[in-house]
């Protein structure tokens, strides 16, 4: 994986092998479309420390290089950690304490029979999910973390989400410059950014528009003001830009 901070780095959090095609539609909607570096743990540029766990690395690349986790729930829970929860939910409980944004996508099927499962618990609920845990995840994402919920029944369904929600970003993180009456700053860092990555973004402006936004966050950090994150509902963003 390329390294190189100036490019946003997205985290798709999920089991893999059922969500196979679909993780991998992901990666080539963010890369290909906006320049972005996508995180899959199934992938050769997953970055590995060889000292540590599987799932400590997984862990790990979540609280250091992640800047935007996207979790996809599909219908199995996944394999349970010696802390009794699965890799998947302990990275979602990592990048809410990072304070980066989260987006949640849940399985239409599976999110149709929450309500089914708080009201009997104890059902048997075996022909739809590997693991009734995995209500209580999404019931814990839902009412405790007060976390909006996409559903999903197709990719298409979660990339159409993605360019209306990255927009809306757009727009939030250009209004102080707006009100302020200073251009934007996309000049200022567009000349450090890879030359691939410029000839990317010459192709895509809202490309060019987010990789100014996480430079400018990564290089003024210290003087930076938080975006107003109410005005994307309850979505926790933690993007800044310079005052």
């Amino acid at each position: 994986m390329n390294t190189d901070r100036h490019i946003p780095v997205v985290f798709v959090s999920s089991t893999c092998y059922d969500l196979k095609q679909v993780r991998e539609d992901l990666k080539d909607f963010f890369e290909i479309n906006y320049g972005f570096q996508a995180m899959l743990s199934e992938f050769s540029s997953f970055p590995i420390d060889p000292c540590i766990g599987t799932f400590e690395n997984c862990l790990s690349n979540v609280d250091k290089l992640a800047d935007i986790f996207i979790l996809i729930v599909g219908t199995r829970y996944g394999y349970v950690t010696e802390r009794g929860k699965s890799i998947t939910n302990l990275e979602y409980l990592h990048a809410k304490a990072k304070g980066i944004p989260v987006f949640v996508f849940v399985d239409k099927q599976l999110h149709s029979q929450l309500k089914i499962w708080e009201a009997n618990k104890e059902g048997n609920f075996s022909t739809i999910v590997d693991n009734p845990q995995i209500f209580k995840f999404v019931s814990e994402i839902y009412n405790e973390s007060k976390q909006w919920i996409y559903t999903y029944e197709s990719v298409r369904d979660i990339t159409t989400t993605m360019k209306h929600q990255l927009s809306l970003i757009c727009r939030v993180c250009q209004e102080p410059a707006l009100r302020s009456g200073n251009p934007t700053s996309i000049p200022r860092y567009f000349c450090v950014m890879p030359r691939m990555m410029r000839k990317k973004c010459i192709l895509s402006p809202i490309a060019m528009m987010f990789h100014s936004l996480f430079i400018s966050f990564r290089l003024h950090n210290g003087s930076a003001r938080s975006v107003n994150s109410s005005r994307l509902g309850r979505q926790s963003l933690a993007f800044h830009i310079s005052s």
